[in-house]
């Protein structure tokens, strides 16, 4: 920070940790000015923050400004300093005003960037409209069933031919509705470029990861009540504690929980959106599958489960 401080006045960093650790690294590098986050889809602030005087203002930690403008284009973050120029000739932030503004049906498109827009959209557009199947029903989710994540994990299961598929929660970012699926509505569902990654797994190993990241699964059936797992059964039998199964995942999840759990994986380099399109193109038609594979009563998906890939 020190050496930054000598080439510039003024330091604003642009972060995708989410809100917490965007705090904690406020606590803990003085001397940042401006963080700009996201990931976590925060409102900051929550409402709209006048100038500062003295006071330190709810959306400030150490001195620094935090500021994250929700999600999905919903709102406009604007965030103005005024800068006042010390005794030694350095400037600094004397106050600020940060506001999140609604984007609205009211506010008209700007007719240059509009402009720069279509010349990059329109030649692509067929692309993503590109019809690849059918869905016979809409894949949302029944309690702990989600028909979107089991699509993703069956596919994957048997076009890699392993016994378990295991996925993030987090990591699906878009359901299915009845009728008929463009590659844009699967992009929605996986926009990340991850590749498939197999590995080979002990009974143990798997028990341990399935209690602390509860994922979305195929080839196995689990129960877990109140942080303790209670049931597991591989393709209809018990879990063997001392067996090695074959398993297939994501790239993320490879790298931010398999090796966690001691389990490194053989990246295949075929991504995962990919083999989805070719596995629907060839089907046809697919359908919802709820079958209660995957069960866990007072225990937080979002805290065990939200490995978001990315």
């Amino acid at each position: 920070m020190a050496e930054l401080r000598s080439k510039a006045d003024i330091i604003c960093l642009i972060s995708h940790c989410g809100e917490e650790v965007d705090k904690r690294l406020a606590s803990t590098v003085p001397g940042i000015d401006v963080i700009v986050g996201g990931h976590s889809h925060s409102r900051l602030p929550s409402g709209e923050f006048i100038w500062r005087t003295e006071d330190l203002m709810a959306n400030e930690v150490n001195g620094t400004i935090i500021v994250q403008a929700h999600q999905w284009g919903g709102e406009l973050g604007r965030c103005d300093l005024l800068f006042k120029k010390g005794p030694a000739g350095r400037w600094h932030v004397d106050r600020y005003r940060a506001r999140l503004i609604p984007i609205t049906a009211a506010i008209q498109p700007d007719a240059g960037v509009a402009a720069v827009i279509d010349q990059y959209w329109n030649p692509i557009a067929l692309y993503y409209a590109e019809v690849i199947g059918e869905a016979a029903g809409d894949f949302s989710s029944r309690c702990d069933d989600w028909a979107e994540y089991n699509l993703v994990a069956d596919v994957i299961r048997e076009t890699f031919k392993t016994e378990i598929e295991l996925e993030n929660m987090g990591g699906i970012r878009s359901p299915l509705v009845k009728g008929k699926i463009t590659r844009g509505d699967l992009v929605a569902l996986d926009p990340f470029n991850n590749t498939v990654v197999t590995f080979k797994i002990t009974g143990l190993q798997l028990r341990k990861l399935l209690k602390k990241y509860t994922p979305a699964v195929s080839g196995v059936r689990y129960r877990m009540e109140n942080g303790e797992l209670l049931e597991v059964r591989i393709n209809g039998k018990p879990l063997q504690d001392d067996r090695r199964y074959t398993g297939a995942t994501n790239s993320h999840f490879a790298d931010k929980v398999l090796k966690g759990v001691g389990v490194e994986g053989q990246d295949t380099g075929k991504q995962r959106l990919e083999v989805l399109i070719a596995y629907i193109r060839h089907k046809g038609t697919i359908r919802p599958v709820y079958d209660g594979r995957r069960v866990v009563i007072g225990s937080s998906q979002l805290k065990h489960g939200a490995h978001k890939a990315e």
